[in-house]
């Protein structure tokens, strides 16, 4: 049998397409596309526009029960060239999202939930057992790994093999005295780091965002849904809140949050990393995903008034960065409503807090050093207790 062209795999695309429903018609272009894709062996199957729909199509193989060899040779073959192009992971997960979309408009929500959770956890599978390999074998190919890890939220929240994987290979790295370095793109797993239990992985995510400037980085509210969502699960259940709709009032929670297994962090660290997070989005991503999940500003407030020491110094800042990007319509009335909190007596509290109070006495009977140096050091000092007014004036 010949090989087929790009060109005639294309066209069955597009007839493909046409027929959903028709298996024949699904087979026919399986087969000649495993032909070109697999049995030669191509490089990049993402990365390039005129074989992406060809390679997104071909998930379609996910759906069959049979594990024949043609089946086995095709996922080998995809895991192997997923291992070699950080550009085709990025389009990989990207064209998974765009083919969920399709198919929910041709097959029942059952169906298509069942299909992307069987590539999920083939997803996961291959992760972690590639990261457990690479810890032994070549970094480069452990940092693309450890890049596809990153990748996609839902690999670290939703699979703890993941997350375990990803956790121990970052430390080995750290512990090598050479830590990965991921660049300056914003990747959701690293984002779910930041709120992670284990200090020195949570330290490493911070760090790793460091280099992020929110104003030249895009990144789309629902790629990181996941990470918010999961997080503020977390946070309402801590705050034990029995608000309807404490986690969204829009149903834009993700389908398979209740399977959420990951170790959020439980201390004041989760509030130092969910400031570094939002400081690292930009005002509109803030907006759009606080949209989708407009119980933040309750639940994170009904836990901050809780804390004492500089632990509330630290919630109030993260407050303060959601409450700068809320909906200025809706955050106090529902504050109120749901707290019985108003502006007015929130600004009290803080005001009349010790640990933020404590921010503005001084132990020294000294004069005050007004040099560059001296104003520097008061400037760390205050930043900390202020940082929410002016989120706070622009929320009314």
């Amino acid at each position: 049998m010949d090989v087929p062209t790009l060109a005639e795999l294309q066209a069955l695309v597009r007839l493909r397409r046409q027929n959903a429903h028709d298996e024949e018609i699904a087979l026919d272009f399986l087969m000649k596309s495993t032909q070109l894709f697999v049995t030669r062996k191509e490089k990049c199957w993402w990365c390039l526009p005129e074989k992406r729909p060809i390679a997104t199509e071909m998930l379609h193989i996910f759906s069959i029960a049979e594990q024949t060899s043609r089946i086995i040779d095709y996922k080998t073959a995809l895991a192997e060239q997923l291992a070699r192009c950080t550009t085709c992971i990025g389009h990989y997960y990207e064209s998974k999202a765009e083919l969920r979309v399709r198919y929910s408009q041709i097959y029942s929500a059952g169906l298509v939930d069942n299909f992307f959770l069987g590539i999920e956890q083939w997803d996961a599978n291959r992760i972690a057992q590639s990261l457990c390999q690479a810890m032994a074998g070549d970094s480069a190919s452990g940092l693309i790994v450890l890049f596809e890890a990153l990748c996609s939220a839902t690999n670290l929240l939703y699979y703890p093999e993941v997350a375990a994987a990803t956790v121990k290979y970052i430390t080995s790295r750290i512990d090598a005295g050479n830590p990965p370095k991921i660049g300056t793109r914003l990747l959701p797993g690293v984002m779910a780091l930041c709120v992670h239990d284990d200090l020195r992985i949570q330290q490493w995510a911070c760090r790793s965002l460091k280099p992020v400037n929110s104003k030249h980085t895009q990144i789309s509210a629902d790629s990181i849904v996941d990470v918010f969502a999961c997080l503020l699960k977390e946070l309402a259940l801590r705050a034990k809140s029995r608000t309807p709709y404490a986690l969204s009032s829009s149903g834009a929670l993700p389908p398979h949050i209740d399977k959420v297994n990951f170790p959020f962090s439980s201390d004041v660290s989760l509030w130092s990393g969910l400031r570094m997070v939002l400081g690292k989005l930009s005002d509109q991503s803030k907006q759009d995903l606080l949209l989708k999940l407009d119980g933040y500003p309750v639940i994170v407030l009904q836990l901050v008034m809780g804390l004492t020491g500089s632990d509330f110094v630290e919630g109030l800042r993260a407050f303060a960065g959601i409450i700068g990007a809320a909906d200025r319509r809706a955050v106090w009335p529902k504050i109120s409503q749901h707290l019985k909190i108003t502006p007015a007596d929130f600004a009290q509290v803080v005001l009349k807090h010790q640990a933020v109070r404590g921010h503005f006495y001084s132990d020294t009977t000294e004069p005050a050093d007004l040099s560059d140096d001296g104003l520097r050091d008061l400037r760390r000092k205050l930043k900390p207790a202020l940082e929410w007014v002016l989120p706070f004036i622009n929320s009314l």
